[in-house]
């Protein structure tokens, strides 16, 4: 999908999540959604582990996405300033705020750019793997944050720039999605579904990248 500015598409997808992700950190979009913060606050007050407060959170984050019209509930995205549909854009802002409060359960800082980064690859699901494997970062062996925390900003630049690149390439995908779109309420049951099913897949990538090692 072009951009009429001639920017590509993974360098808006990129401001995109950026825009999403500092939403998540400082905004409450008029007092509608709690902010990461806030969020981990509310499962980590059950006095569960974090793991299964986790588990938690994942499964309410998919019933909210799995909504019809669940985007409609987040006025404050309207503002968007970048390219990117409406509903694509609260589905990344419901997942961001699912994987930054995941960070904090863990006892991570989502501000910090490593933290930042693996939230950003959690998006790609089983995708992640890739992106990471690129500089060396293998989820199945090590602490995804340990292994980043020694890396220097630019290593963090280049996989934001792959998830972002990654995200486009998916984000211009014809096929299904289109055809759906011609039949509204088909449109909206299977679109519902494939935000929830996406979504936990998201959230249990996220936890195996940030779950501090046993």
């Amino acid at each position: 999908m072009d951009n009429d500015d001639g920017e590509s598409p993974s360098n808006w997808v990129g401001r995109s999540l950026d825009y999403c992700y500092d939403l998540t950190l400082n905004s409450t979009l008029g007092g509608i959604q709690k902010n990461c913060f806030q969020l981990a606050e509310d499962y980590q007050r059950r006095g569960q582990s974090p793991a299964k407060a986790v588990d938690n959170l994942i499964a309410w984050q998919c019933g909210k996405t799995g909504l019809s019209g669940f985007a409609n509930g987040l006025p404050g995205l309207l503002a968007m300033p970048v390219t990117v549909p409406l509903d694509l854009t609260a589905l990344w802002y419901v997942q961001l705020r699912m994987v930054a409060a995941t960070a904090l359960i863990f006892g991570l800082d989502p501000k910090e750019d490593r933290v930042r980064t693996l939230c950003y690859a959690s998006l790609l699901g089983s995708g992640a793997q890739e992106a990471l494997g690129k500089v060396g970062v293998t989820i199945a062996t090590r602490s995804a944050e340990t292994a980043l925390r020694r890396m220097p900003g630019t290593v963090l630049t280049q996989i934001n720039k792959a998830v972002g690149f990654r995200l486009a390439t998916k984000f211009g995908q014809k096929g299904a999605i289109n055809l759906v779109k011609l039949v509204p309420v088909a449109g909206g049951v299977v679109g519902g579904t494939m935000n929830a099913i996406g979504t936990r897949i998201v959230g249990k990538t996220a936890k195996r990248l940030l779950q501090p090692n046993d």
